[in-house]
């Protein structure tokens, strides 16, 4: 039988041991995958939502294509009037291998980083996206509100259990940022900014392309007829003389 290491390995568990071993198989791959999902946000979301619209032509993937340009558009225009306001920020003294984990989106393999969204500029590109996104989708769900309620009595808690996972996702994400790449006043002001601009940009999207541009679980729009002045047919059984 061969013998454990002495060596420490996971946690202070002795290296080879049954935990540390399935901290290497399980646990390590699971933290290293959620790690580089939050790394690769938002390119990764951006570029996903353009391959939906593309496959499915379903118009909420394509407003939401439009709407991440937007908030990076939104994003350049807060950190242009906070650079004349305050001036840049002062240059970090962390290494260069923590500074290419902390940058967001896709990495070229040498010093330049390619990409279609500004990634050095204040505030934190990948919370401020984040706070945009969670408002847009919160508006979404608040939009068909009405219509889950009216659907079923199990429809409703999806809304609950969606406010529940934004709430724990955001804290995951910010915690996971504090500990490693941004300040606590940098990550609350992309976040409330964040917010802010997925507020405008859902008032703006939905009164240019309409509820449709939101419906990206396919519900049914709920529609008055009455209030529209729109004529109501009834299906009845025949007659039977």
């Amino acid at each position: 039988m061969v013998g454990m290491s002495e060596e420490k390995g996971a946690y202070g568990t002795l290296k080879d041991s049954t935990y540390d071993r399935f901290h290497k198989m399980a646990i390590a791959p699971l933290i290293d995958s959620s790690e580089e999902m939050g790394r690769l946000f938002p390119d990764s979301i951006t570029f996903g939502a353009l391959l939906l619209y593309i496959i499915t032509q379903n118009i909420s993937f394509g407003v939401l294509t439009l709407f991440f340009l937007e908030t990076s558009l939104l994003h350049r225009v807060i950190a242009f009037i906070y650079e004349k306001a305050y001036g840049k920020p002062p240059a970090t003294d962390k290494l260069d291998d923590v500074l290419i984990k902390c940058r967001s989106g896709f990495k070229a393999p040498r010093k330049e980083f390619e990409r279609i969204f500004s990634r050095d500029r204040y505030p934190s590109i990948p919370i401020f996206f984040w706070g945009s996104l969670v408002s847009y989708m919160a508006g979404s769900n608040y939009s068909f509100a009405q219509v889950l309620t009216k659907m079923n009595q199990q429809w409703w808690p999806r809304t609950t259990f969606a406010i529940i996972g934004i709430v724990f996702l955001t804290a995951l994400f910010m915690i996971g940022r504090i500990s490693k790449c941004d300040s606590i006043s940098e990550l609350m002001f992309a976040l409330i900014t964040g917010i802010i601009a997925g507020i405008l940009l859902y008032f703006i999207n939905v009164n240019l392309f309409g509820l449709e541009a939101l419906n990206f679980n396919g519900l049914p729009i709920v529609i008055n007829k009455t209030d529209k002045g729109s004529n109501i047919y009834v299906c009845a059984p025949p007659l039977t003389g």
